[in-house]
């Protein structure tokens, strides 16, 4: 078998999922109260529901190749299991930095704004959780994949099945408790992104990394499918199983939440089948880069994968220009035609500060351990 490559698919849906949040962003912020009762405004929130699953589905699928990379290595599974800790921890970090940055430019309502729970506490935290349960040692002391596998299906499980009920308690959590518990479930003013039950969508990811190995590890698979991750066949048949997954996943979400005398909630049963209709859609995005990966221009796969490996950087420069100060009067201002325009100079922006981060990275001595992550990478 020829020797394993990087799965360019991952990183090249990751840059996608980049440019849907870029999109999703920049609309949301700038469309005007006209603009919003448009069709097209519509159709930018229906893709705007696919990048916040698609970072966790890709952060978990990243686990499983780094894991699977580890063991071919014959690295320690203890070494392992620190360094994705270390990563998870890092992304955290920023989460609250960036909070505290935003604070800095737009004011701030006090700690409810500094410590509140968002994409990157999530995506850090899931991490840390996937890591410590899943990367344990084989009979080698290399990580085992298999067990991999069982701590993603068993850490998924628990969060999906506990969510409801969890969620029914943590928000009457009052104090300085609930900053903490923020990151665990739904507090008022505080949680926007909880673990229960969002890190379920980790639990995806790593089942469709394993699976990714697998294929690679297919006899007679092609090197344009080892690049992408799978042949094409197997990837538009896995996708066509998503939008099923999709469409009836989303149809008993409406028919669940029809019952329930209230908005749906995270305290909800019928959030089950809002986080597999989600989940399903983060998928989509994983299947739809490797996709495109054989077949997109050198210079647009390239941009996509700079994009996709930076995308930390680029979310924390782009918000504070769709919402606030720094959107210079556009935020609810703009017809959709303006705010597409100006979305092609932030999106080109963004991917200017992906560039300097690259180039600062590779300008420093290669450190020994990995490097800061990308955006659910």
């Amino acid at each position: 078998m020829a020797k394993p490559t990087r799965i360019e698919g991952v990183d090249l849906a990751r840059g996608l999922a980049s440019l849907l949040m870029l999109q999703g962003h920049a609309f949301g912020g700038w469309a005007s109260a006209d603009a919003r009762s448009t069709a097209a405004y519509a159709f930018t929130r229906v893709l705007g529901t696919l990048p916040l699953p698609a970072f966790l589905v890709l952060a978990g699928a990243s686990l499983s190749l780094r894991v699977g990379a580890a063991r071919r290595r014959g690295e320690d599974a203890a070494t392992v299991r620190l360094r994705v800790v270390k990563r998870g921890l890092v992304v955290m970090a920023a989460g609250y930095l960036t909070s505290f940055v935003y604070a800095l430019i737009d004011g701030s309502d006090g700690l409810g704004t500094l410590l509140r729970s968002d994409v990157l506490h999530v995506i850090g935290l899931s991490l840390v959780a996937f890591a410590v349960v899943g990367v344990r040692p084989g009979n080698d002391g290399a990580p085992d994949l298999r067990r991999l596998g069982y701590g993603a299906l068993f850490l998924g499980a628990l969060l999906t099945l506990l969510a409801p009920t969890l969620n029914q308690f943590t928000p009457a959590t009052g104090g300085p408790l609930r900053y903490v518990v923020a990151l665990f479930g739904d507090v008022p003013g505080v949680a926007r992104m909880p673990l229960f039950p969002l890190g379920a969508w980790m639990a995806m990811g790593v089942g469709l990394g394993l699976w990714l190995l697998r294929a690679q590890r297919a006899p007679s698979v092609s090197d344009e499918a080892r690049r992408a991750g799978a042949e094409r066949r197997t990837l538009l048949l896995a996708s066509l199983a998503a939008l099923v997954v999709v469409a009836v996943a989303s149809f008993l979400t409406t028919a669940l939440a029809a019952r329930l005398d209230h908005p749906l909630s995270r305290a909800d049963s019928a959030v089950w089948a809002n986080l597999l209709d989600l989940g399903a859609r983060g998928a989509l995005v994983l299947f739809a880069g490797a996709l495109l990966t054989p077949w997109l221009p050198g210079r647009v796969r390239q941009s996509l994968l700079l994009l996709g490996r930076y995308s930390l950087w680029a979310y924390v420069f782009h918000v504070p220009f769709c919402y606030g100060r720094l959107a210079f009067g556009a935020h609810g201002a703009l017809s959709m035609t303006q705010a597409f325009l100006l979305l092609i100079p932030l999106t080109l922006a963004s991917l200017g500060v992906a560039w300097l981060r690259r180039r600062l990275a590779q300008s420093r001595p290669r450190p020994s351990a990995p490097r800061a992550p990308a955006l659910g990478h």
